[in-house]
């Protein structure tokens, strides 16, 4: 096995996601999302090539960064070169895809590319996976990263949206103070949590990542916490995410989820067409967010984000 960070040169010719050609020289990086099958692949950036592939480790061998930098040159023109290369040597180059699965990823590929902040190379996440994640986040995780500063923050959030949602929602007006705090015990404490537990499942997607720690000094995770949307926290954020539209999928899914359950309990009478009805929804929403972002930021104090 190679560790990422080290200096490679293809060997023979293999066929992975690309076919490569023996000359190649590149580096090994980060398999963030678990592309290569661990023992038998190497997730390898070739010189000229501008997404990484999974390489054969029989078709590989550790080189110097000196002769990397040597071989660069006469690596990208292999690179430009492999198609064709590999047709005169192996035959036609093997199809990957169908041509409407080709098409349909192709599309996909294209539409993330233009307007998503990922890896290079990184497929995008799919949202089902991401709430499947989500919903099989345990206990012990959430107690692992729920420091005292983290519960307090989600707490002062919880009671501040009960505040607001007595303001809202018309049927508040008459709620007694103890189902007040039912509501605020089964719903909105719920909404905030949801969000953290989003976070720790995107967390697993990184799979370089140390074991989450949780961070106990408030006044660091506040600093960070009330800075989140501005400048480069945003943009690490961005990056933490690996696909951004994915991660705002699944946090409007879950809205969708909880307003639905908001109708059937405390904000029953409410109709798509009501001001308070949209309110909650983006509401909902946005505590989401704010256990996904608050979460990120309590396990930022103890490490930064892999570079992608």
């Amino acid at each position: 096995m190679f560790a990422p960070g080290a200096f490679v040169r293809v060997t023979q010719d293999a066929f992975a996601d690309e076919p490569v050609i023996e000359g190649m020289v590149g580096k090994v990086v980060p398999d963030i999302y678990r592309r290569t099958e661990p023992g038998e692949q190497a997730l390898v950036l070739l010189a000229g090539a501008r997404k990484p592939c999974a390489v054969p480790l029989e078709a590989l061998e550790a080189i110097s960064e000196s002769d990397w930098s040597d071989e660069q040159a006469q690596s990208r023109e292999l690179w430009r070169m492999r198609k064709d290369l590999w047709r005169d040597r192996q035959g036609a180059v093997p199809r990957r895809r169908t041509g409407l699965e080709e098409a349909a990823v192709e599309a996909v590929e294209a539409e993330v590319e233009a307007s998503v902040p990922r890896s290079e190379g990184g497929r995008t996440l799919e949202v089902a996976d991401i709430l499947r994640r989500a919903e099989a986040v345990d206990a012990s995780e959430l107690a692992a990263i729920a420091s005292p500063a983290l519960v307090s923050i989600l707490t002062e959030w919880s009671i501040g949206a009960l505040d607001v949602l007595a303001d809202e929602l018309p049927r508040f007006k008459t709620m007694s103070y103890a189902r007040a705090r039912k509501v605020r015990t089964e719903h909105i404490e719920r909404w905030l949590w949801d969000g953290l537990r989003l976070y720790l499942a995107v967390r697993s997607f990184h799979a370089t990542l140390p074991a989450i720690a949780a961070e106990p000094a408030r006044e660091r995770v506040r600093a960070l916490f009330e800075r989140i949307d501005e400048g480069e926290p945003a943009e690490r954020l961005a990056a933490f995410s690996l696909d951004v539209s994915a991660v705002k999928d699944a946090l409007s899914l879950m809205a969708t989820h909880w307003i639905d359950e908001a109708m059937a309990s405390f904000a029953k009478g409410l109709t798509e067409s009501d001001s308070a009805y949209q309110e909650l929804a983006q509401y909902i929403l946005q505590l989401h967010i704010v256990g996904f972002q608050a979460g990120f930021c309590a396990d930022q104090v103890h490490h930064g984000i892999p570079s992608n």
